[in-house]
């Protein structure tokens, strides 16, 4: 297919050496042609945003470390397995979930985290395995893989935009930066 939708009429038997050889040379043309229209970079030089992202990138090191921790066997691993097999240990994801939201929340310590994120969060921490819990196993341990994986992603996000991003723009934003700026209501 070529560009803007246009289409090289196909050679017919009887269609001479001339129209062939122009064809073949449209073909060439197009085909190789760039077609991107070039976007200007506009980046977002708020103060709170540039303020966020120089201590996204001050505190890569430690992130890392963190995100390592919770993409490990006794993180992520470990943990949603014990969620599946109904074992108190899937309680342990709850600490790591508090560390991430804590780590995120001293990115940016004036600006509150997004009030969804904290619902999530808050109804996914702070529990305390019970027998009874048994009963009743995806409501009272659900919300704590819940949590997690929220943090995970937030924390993966910060991440992964801070090691491939020089600076945040507001143009052609991709989805887990954008997603990074709601957290921080700055979208």
């Amino acid at each position: 297919m070529l560009p803007y939708g246009l289409r090289v009429p196909s050679a017919t038997p009887a269609a001479d050496k001339k129209s062939r050889v122009a064809r073949v040379a449209l073909v060439a043309i197009f085909t190789t042609m760039d077609t991107s229209i070039p976007t200007p970079v506009c980046l977002d030089q708020r103060p709170e945003v540039v303020g966020l992202f120089t201590a996204i990138k001050d505190a890569l090191p430690e992130l890392c470390r963190l995100l390592a921790e919770c993409g490990g066997f006794w993180g992520y691993e470990d943990g949603l397995y014990r969620y599946y097999h109904q074992s108190s240990k899937v309680y342990a994801l709850q600490e790591l979930t508090q560390r991430i939201a804590n780590s995120l929340q001293q990115l940016a310590p004036m600006r509150p985290l997004h009030p969804l994120f904290l619902a999530i969060v808050q109804k996914g921490t702070g529990k305390t395995f019970e027998p009874a819990h048994n009963a009743h196993w995806a409501d009272a341990a659900g919300p704590i893989v819940e949590a997690f994986l929220h943090a995970k992603y937030f924390l993966e996000m910060v991440v992964k935009y801070a090691q491939s991003v020089e600076e945040p723009t507001v143009q052609a934003m991709p989805s887990g930066w954008a997603a990074v700026m709601h957290l921080y209501g700055l979208r």
